[in-house]
Formats: C-alpha cells, sequence, structure tokens
C-alpha cells in the first residue's frame, strides 16, 4: 500500500493519481502482487511515486484500517506495510517522516 509524495495529506478524488484510490483523506494504491518485505514495499512505493502511508490521527489510521480490511480482499493475508519503523538506534518507532508513532490504544491494541 503506498501513499503518493505529491499528496500526503488532504486529498480528495479528483486529486488522485492513477492507480490511487482515496481512502479518507489520503490516496491509496494497493500493491497486489505477493508478499513483500518492509524494504520492498518501501521501494516499490518509492519506484511508484509514493511512500508507506504515514497515519498520525485516528481518523486515518480508521480509514486505512477499513480499506485494508474490506472482508473482500485475496491480498488481506499477505498483510500490508505502513512507513513507520524501530530501526532506529533508540529503537523508538518512528513515522518515515520523523515523526513519532502514538502508541498504545486506540492506535495498536491486542485484539482477543
Amino acid at each position: 500500500m503506498c501513499d503518493p509524495s505529491s499528496k500526503w495529506s488532504g486529498a480528495v478524488a479528483a486529486d488522485c493519481s492513477e492507480g490511487y484510490e482515496v481512502v479518507g483523506s489520503k490516496c491509496i494504491h494497493r500493491y497486489t502482487g505477493g508478499y513483500l518485505t518492509y524494504d520492498a514495499a518501501a521501494t516499490y512505493c518509492t519506484q511508484h511515486f509514493g511512500r508507506l502511508p504515514v497515519l498520525k490521527d485516528c481518523a486515518s489510521f480508521t480509514d486505512v484500517t477499513s480499506y485494508v480490511n474490506d472482508g473482500y480482499s485475496t491480498d488481506f493475508n499477505n498483510g500490508y506495510w505502513l512507513g513507520a519503523t524501530n530501526g532506529t538506534l533508540t529503537n523508538v518507532w518512528q513515522w518515515s517522516d520523523g515523526a513519532a508513532v502514538q502508541m498504545g490504544a486506540p492506535y495498536w491494541a491486542m485484539v482477543s
């Protein structure tokens, strides 16, 4: 799943590039070619003029989660990557733009 680099916020249908769909306030491209590692997914997005999605608020998180869990996608089992990593020396989760990832509920929680 990619978020086009030229449309990182406030997207509307007319603003999405070809191959991207409006998901809430973002334009999203769904990769349907099977499983990719995080690095391969990031590279794929870059090659398609985007980046892995950065979700800094509950509305964006809910929109993208609903899109991913659409109930009919055969690619659901392959999973999806977001643009966050804990690859820094301090092991702190950060979005690809350097902002801290909000931790805990309502963003990340165990589902029973």
